[in-house]
């Protein structure tokens, strides 16, 4: 019988006390696929509300190029930053089963996190704008590729800078 609070749902994958490193895995990345639906779709919602305040008709000709830069920016930066705090918030609770015994522990937690997040970040952004700046392609695309080697990469930072046990 499994326990949600365990997360013991799957025959042979546990805990540590009996933990499986595989299920930690698939559950990471089961989180990575919420929290890229979430950043794709929130960029997809950012870029059409931004197209209705920010029509070609505002902008100069000669200035498209600004016009584009500041929807790409705007709909990347909202989008990372949403999703990012979701998959914080999963990785801890269900990936990681970190528990702190103080706020300042959970802040210091959050900082690694985040600080990993800009190198993951920056692999994820370069991606996606390398697909649609540099070869015209979908950055939907692009951005899937980026998030899915960016999450591979933080696996592994966090199981090894954020989530551990650390004296404060």
């Amino acid at each position: 019988m499994g326990c949600i609070g365990h997360l013991n749902l799957i025959p042979g994958l546990h805990w540590p006390g009996g933990s499986s490193v595989n299920f930690r895995i698939v559950l990471y990345f089961l989180f990575a696929g919420v929290a890229t639906g979430i950043n794709l779709g929130v960029q997809w919602f950012c870029t059409q509300m931004l197209l209705q305040f920010y029509p070609v008709s505002m902008f100069p000709e000669d200035t498209e190029l600004i016009r584009v830069a500041l929807i790409y920016w705007s709909a990347l930066v909202a989008g990372t930053g949403i999703a990012a705090v979701v998959k914080y918030i999963l990785d801890k609770l269900f990936v990681f089963n970190y528990k702190t015994d103080s706020l300042k522990k959970d802040i210091v937690a959050f900082l690694l996190y985040a600080l990993m997040a800009v190198f993951t970040t920056a692999i994820f952004w370069g991606i996606q704008a390398l697909f649609y700046f540099g070869f015209g392609l979908d950055k939907y695309i692009g951005g899937t590729i980026g998030l899915v080697a960016g999450y591979i990469v933080k696996f592994f930072l966090d199981r090894k800078f954020v989530f551990v046990e650390r004296d404060i």
